[in-house]
């Protein structure tokens, strides 16, 4: 039995984040000629080929403010690959470097990008470009570096994600954790992202273990399989709380969506999942806490509203006391 038989609900493809393949260095030596030679056939109604081609127009948007107009096939997408670089060895030692950690916040992402260029004396001076050329490389692969949201309890951090979007077979062989644990961890997140603030304490995370049909996972078992999740970076692990990572809400946004859709949804500016973020108790609007906040600054709000304009709800349980709006206990309209 594989590592993913036993963990009941949900799609079993996305749980491939689960199972990181052993196949990085192959990012490193792609031929150029080669860069679109997928041989996938349809992924719902969009080619792989299509898919991995927007997924390079969001970040590098993202990366810049930008947003993407008219999907793959508009004029951004044209504007971005006549901007691709020659593919270096400082963007090699970038993508090593984003390999070995995952995940690297806003200002690593900076310091590491001009590291990287230094080093091999590659003009620094766009960050986007640098991205995307990257990106282009790793389609064969069916990896990617997106932008996503670390939504920490002292506010939401900008970072960038290395993310495998591979679900062939083989790679399912390749999981770390076991069945048992897997089921953990599945347990963890539904408990995360049906919480108030999407967080819950770390001894509930451990105690989950109970609700494990047929599992022989002790409590001893289950605090190291929470330590793993951490060390591996699935979970961040607070004083008392755990919540997902970064890396767990960009890698398995499928898997959530799909099975917790009433509580997880993408913001409505960024564009990125949220899951301690604010949603709307009239409509399905939601946005990060740092996103909200930005928001409400520069209307020079006295309290919040909604940001649909077909909406403009005010947000009785969002407080702009703070720096990072704080959360109140939320109250559904009657």
């Amino acid at each position: 039995m594989n590592g993913l038989e036993g963990v009941k609900g949900g799609s079993s493809e996305a749980w491939v984040g689960l199972l990181w393949p052993r196949v990085f260095f192959i990012a490193l030596t792609i031929p150029r000629d080669n860069v679109l030679g997928l041989d996938n056939g349809n992924c719902g109604e969009e080619t792989l080929e299509v898919q991995l081609r927007n997924e390079i127009i969001s970040v590098g948007c993202c990366i810049t403010g930008r947003r993407a107009r008219g999907g793959f096939g508009g004029g951004l997408f044209s504007s971005l690959a006549g901007m691709i670089m020659e593919y270096t060895d400082a963007h090699r030692l970038f993508l090593q470097i984003i390999t070995k950690n995952r995940i690297l916040y806003g200002p690593e992402v900076m310091t590491t990008h001009e590291d990287c260029c230094q080093k091999y004396n590659v003009a620094g001076n766009n960050l986007q470009e640098f991205v995307v050329t990257i990106n282009r490389e790793l389609v064969p692969i069916q990896m990617i570096i997106r932008k996503s949201v670390q939504e920490l309890d002292s506010g939401d951090v900008q970072c960038f994600v290395l993310v495998n979007l591979l679900t062939a077979e083989a790679t399912r062989g390749l999981s770390t954790y076991s069945p048992p644990e897997l089921a953990l961890f599945r347990r963890i997140m539904e408990e995360v992202v049906k919480s108030e603030g999407g967080e819950i304490r770390a001894i509930e995370a451990i105690n989950l273990v109970s609700d494990i049909p047929n599992s022989r996972l002790r409590i001893r078992d289950a605090e190291e399989t929470l330590e793993k999740l951490v060390q591996d970076k699935w979970l961040i692990k607070g004083q008392h709380t755990v919540s997902l990572s970064a890396l767990a809400t960009s890698e398995l946004q499928k898997y959530l969506e799909e099975l917790y859709s009433d509580d997880v949804h993408t913001c409505y500016f960024c564009k990125i999942l949220t899951i301690k973020g604010y949603k709307c108790s009239t409509c399905q609007v939601a946005v990060h806490r740092m996103c909200g906040h930005n928001f409400w600054s520069r209307k020079n709000a006295d309290s919040p509203i909604c940001p649909d304009p077909s909406c403009s709800e005010m947000w009785e349980h969002v407080s702009l006391t703070n720096s990072v709006p704080a959360k109140r206990t939320k109250t559904n309209k009657t």
